[in-house]
């Protein structure tokens, strides 16, 4: 288990150290989605109603995706099927970059990693 952990928290370095585009002008966020909960299937994931990620795969994650700047409600079934796994809301502040990562049974929930851009720098810096 402490393995285990170690590679979500090392996927999630990895992806937050990848650079993204967010400028000034953005007035949404942005939305990625990770699936690395061992031994479940494929995930359809819907962010406000609209379906953001099908059969999203173990070990599989999304570009990110232009989301409104509010409250995200966020459904998840397993592909194909129309039973809620999980439902969560994410609060998303405008040019926010976020990293939605499903990597537990107990409880079935996405932790949610933000990448902060540093203007001086131009490096994202990740913080959760």
């Amino acid at each position: 288990m402490r393995a285990f952990r170690f590679l979500v928290l090392a996927v999630a370095a990895l992806l937050l150290a990848l650079p993204i585009g967010v400028s000034a002008q953005d007035a949404g966020a942005k939305v990625r989605l990770v699936h690395v909960i061992p031994a479940v299937a494929g995930l359809d994931v819907y962010i406000n109603g609209n379906l953001t990620a099908s059969n999203l795969g173990y070990g599989q994650s999304t570009d990110y995706v232009d989301t409104p700047a509010a409250d995200l409600t966020v459904r998840v079934t397993l592909a194909g099927v129309s039973s809620t796994l999980w439902e969560q809301v994410v609060p998303a502040s405008a040019n926010s970059a976020l990293t939605l990562i499903a990597s537990s049974t107990d409880p079935l929930t996405f932790d949610v990693f933000e990448t902060r851009w540093l203007r001086s720098a131009s490096r994202p810096h990740a913080s959760w």
